[in-house]
């Protein structure tokens, strides 16, 4: 393989139709951040009634494409600081019903950050061959399907880790940020929300047995607030 390096590609094309059952989805593009698909019945269904969950027993596995770029997808991310490879959980199937009436209950699996950034993360970058100078879109490879449109998250290859944040507010109204520090790889030298991460195993399992997809959403986000503000889970009045 030759030698490659990676470039940040433009912002995600937004004339690339959502995957079927996203019908009135948009786009919502965070300048410097970003570009995320939203629909509101998302979080109507996360509002409504619990959501079931399984566990998917087929583990997730890089593609061997995706495997020969990890060596680069790292270096690009870790630029210079320290990282680690933690275990989280991905989602398997779409939240919409629309889109996977078949996938309930919702399947999760176990990943991992390394598999992460070497897909979903990668799709951020622009593959360049510097002995050919030929380019390579991997969200060209591995977002759109090949009708043109968005693939779901059923279909998808990479690592689809579901990640929460939560907004703290204290029983005096006052709003808790986090700075987070030159060396976080994530929104570094910025403000971030009060806990912000991925979710865990352990949040499956600390939520109980038949918790809901709800449940263990709301785990994840007072273990990543207590984790990165020192706050005692004790003083958590409530999460919504």
């Amino acid at each position: 393989m030759h030698g490659i390096r990676l470039e940040t590609a433009g912002p995600f094309p937004e004339d690339i139709p959502p995957p079927p059952g996203y019908e009135g989805a948009e786009y919502l593009r965070i300048p410097a951040r970003g570009t995320m698909l939203v629909h509101q019945d998302a979080d109507r269904v996360l509002q409504e009634a619990p959501v079931p969950v399984m566990a998917d027993e087929t583990p997730y596995r890089l593609p061997a494409e995706l495997r020969e770029l990890a060596p680069a997808a790292l270096d690009a991310v870790r630029s210079g600081t320290v990282v680690f490879n933690d275990t989280h959980l991905g989602l398997r199937d779409d939240l919409l019903p629309a889109s996977s009436a078949e996938s309930r209950p919702l399947r999760l699996v176990e990943t991992s950050y390394f598999d992460h950034v070497c897909s979903a993360e990668l799709c951020q970058y622009t593959v360049i061959d510097q002995v050919t100078n030929a380019e390579t879109e991997i969200r060209r490879i591995e977002l759109i399907d090949p009708g043109g449109r968005l693939v779901t998250l059923a279909a998808s290859r990479v690592a689809s880790i579901i990640g929460v944040s939560a907004l703290a507010f204290t029983s005096d109204d006052l709003l808790l940020m986090v700075p987070q520090s030159k060396n976080n790889v994530a929104s570094r030298r910025l403000y971030a929300p009060s806990g912000s991460g991925s979710l865990d195993p352990a949040d499956w399992q600390a939520a109980g047995d038949g918790a809901s997809l709800q449940d263990i959403l709301v785990r994840g986000m007072e273990r990543e607030l207590c984790e990165e503000t020192g706050i005692s889970p004790d003083d958590v009045g409530q999460t919504q």
